[in-house]
């Protein structure tokens, strides 16, 4: 990844309050789902990311055969040999898939994604902050009042 990412991941960790490691993952989730949409739910796709060098990987699993029956998920030993040295039946093969030509609505899913992961994680942040304060009594001023009833508080 380029440090465009690396400096972009830093600063959604420093504005939301969460660690940089809960950004990644939610990054590599929302890849995860978008290689999903394009690629079909039938393609068993995994991602790997390398938390110091800030490198994404989308990866293709399919089970080395003698036979291929399903062409989906397996692979022959032949057509393995491409990808790793040695293959023999039972092997699994992670063959690289791109990440470019995702297409607008696959980024659109992976931007969604990554927002919920983050604000979850934010929500855990707060919730872990003011879980021991449940019964105690604490000023607070109030910021404003939503058409719902619902108060936001600066404590």
């Amino acid at each position: 990844m380029n440090k465009q990412i690396y400096y972009l991941i830093d600063q959604i960790s420093r504005e939301k309050g969460v660690s940089k490691d809960i950004v990644l993952k939610a990054i590599e989730y929302a890849m995860l789902s978008a290689a999903r949409k394009k690629y079909g739910p039938e393609k068993e796709i995994i991602s790997k990311v390398d938390a110091e060098q800030y490198n994404i990987g989308l990866f293709e699993i399919r089970h080395v055969v003698d036979s291929v029956e399903n062409p989906e998920n397996e692979i022959t030993v032949e057509d393995a040999r491409e990808y790793m040295e040695n293959p023999s039946e039972g092997d699994i093969v992670e063959i690289s898939l791109p990440m470019e030509g995702m297409g607008r609505i696959s980024a659109q899913t992976a931007k969604q994604v990554i927002f919920q992961r983050v604000r979850e994680a934010e929500r855990e942040v707060i919730l872990k902050e003011y879980k021991d304060k449940v019964g105690q009594v604490v000023s607070g001023l109030v910021i404003r009042k939503d058409k719902g009833g619902v108060y936001y508080i600066d404590l």
